[in-house]
């Protein structure tokens, strides 16, 4: 069982600056307050900061307030999922997993019958096919992430919704 990446500590720095547009305005969403900071150029010239709303003042803001789905409505990127739920998804399996071998190579240690030596062995094996699998999942999405930061692509669009769900 892997922890949340949104209660991670590591990751509570993250949730607070997920970049989010909803039609044509841009922001930034902080899951810890549920509040969106708008950064359209109306807000910016009233505060260079931007301006705090909620996400549904934000879905309004920007001309959708009819739709009241803001979960949909408001959305992010491929870029900022990979970054905000499938790194520290993945970073969090990889400790789980290393975890378990350590675990298991604990039992191995301890074992003192043939039989139970074996068992041991095997379920040793299956940790390391797991750590393994895992280290190539983090390699795989920590490439993911390079790729998109190179070619400055955003990927694929996501509503708010299922980055939140996710978490």
């Amino acid at each position: 069982m892997s922890s949340s990446p949104c209660t991670n500590d590591d990751t509570a720095k993250i949730m607070k600056d997920i970049s989010v547009f909803c039609a044509v305005g841009k922001g930034f969403f902080d899951a810890e307050t549920m509040a969106v900071t708008c950064k359209c150029h109306n807000c910016i010239l009233r505060n260079p900061d931007g301006r705090v709303m909620s996400p549904a003042q934000f879905e309004a803001h920007h001309g959708l307030g009819r739709w009241k789905k803001w979960k949909t409505s408001i959305q992010t990127t491929e870029f900022e999922f990979t970054r905000v739920v499938l790194l520290p998804q993945r970073r969090n399996a990889l400790i789980m997993a290393k975890q378990r071998l350590q675990e298991a190579e604990v039992v191995l240690q301890s074992s003192t019958e043939d039989a139970e030596q074996k068992g041991s062995i095997l379920h040793r094996e299956q940790c390391v096919a797991e750590v393994q699998q895992v280290e190539r999942e983090l390699v795989e999405v920590q490439d993911r992430l390079t790729r998109l930061t190179r070619t400055e692509e955003e990927g694929a669009i996501i509503p708010l919704g299922t980055l939140l769900d996710a978490c």
